[in-house]
């Protein structure tokens, strides 16, 4: 199918979900835009749980239909078919990743990026996780010393990835290896029963030497501790709140949900925080994005 037939099938999807507008974002699956024209994509994906939470509490009250059609590169391609034929009723939300620091941003108002790295790293505030954390736990005098003991490993887990977060934009932007596996989240995460989770500073410690690395670049991006959470790799974030929490709200002693379960309950808790207003640069970033 060309792409002139491509852009004409998207175009007209709208009818045929019966909707204002259609928003199409990672998961599942990766499509081709011949696929992706006659309808075909996944709409019970993280993803577009996330992006229908978004619009549902920032957007208009357009009818819009979501659905995730796979990795980036199929929704970077989509987003520069609707721009090049101007299809205004389709919009591509997407993982900001390290794009704006690489200057590979599609600047376009259908166009639509996470605030942080990806959906994860906006969801995985400190308030977001003490609340996940007390879906298991009761509030009392034990449950409260290990909340807080939960937010102050992971603000330990921040300060230790600052500088690797920096190599990580570093490599990126030169089109090497990132430093944090994009296909391995969890391996710069150390488990040790019994422990808390940690960073695994030696491992992480070896690899930058092993490409030749005594200190951080004059070139590299310098990153605050504070903005740790918005520029790390989400998958490893969410991997690491995710263990965690299981340690801090179980201490080993009871079964816990599955990974994805958690995101899902995470997500509305999320919500919660954003409509208490206790999240407000994740608000003021949607309420001024979301059509």
């Amino acid at each position: 199918m060309s792409l002139q037939r491509s852009a004409s099938g998207l175009a007209n999807l709208k009818l045929f979900f019966k909707v204002d507008q259609i928003v199409y974002c990672e998961g599942g699956d990766s499509l081709t835009a011949e696929a992706i024209g006659q309808g075909q994509g996944d709409d019970e994906t993280l993803d577009v749980h996330f992006w229908q939470l978004i619009f549902a509490n920032f957007g208009s009250e357009r009818k819009t239909h979501f659905k995730s059609v796979g990795s980036k590169q199929t929704l970077m391609q989509l987003a520069d078919l609707i721009i090049k034929h101007d299809i205004p009723s389709v919009f591509i939300c997407m993982d900001r990743d390290h794009d704006f620091l690489c200057g590979r941003q599609r600047q376009d108002h259908r166009v639509i990026y996470t605030r942080g790295y990806s959906w994860e790293n906006d969801v995985f505030d400190p308030e977001v996780i003490r609340r996940a954390f007390f879906v298991f736990r009761n509030a009392n005098e034990r449950s409260m010393v290990d909340s807080e003991n939960l937010i102050k490993s992971g603000h330990k887990f921040m300060r230790e990835a600052r500088r690797f977060c920096e190599y990580d934009v570093y490599f990126v932007q030169r089109g090497m290896v990132a430093m944090f596996p994009r296909d391995n989240p969890m391996r710069p995460i150390a488990l040790v029963p019994k422990k808390a989770p940690a960073l695994n500073v030696v491992w992480l410690k070896r690899e930058i030497a092993q490409r030749g690395f005594t200190k951080k670049p004059r070139s590299a991006l310098s990153i605050s501790v504070q903005d740790v959470q918005q520029h790390l790799f989400g998958k490893t974030l969410a991997k690491y709140v995710y263990h965690a929490v299981k340690h801090f709200a179980t201490n080993g002693q009871r079964r816990f949900m599955g990974f994805d379960d958690f995101l899902r309950l995470s997500l509305t808790r999320f919500v919660d925080a954003l409509r208490d207003g206790m999240l407000p640069d994740q608000a003021q970033y949607y309420g001024q994005t979301i059509p």
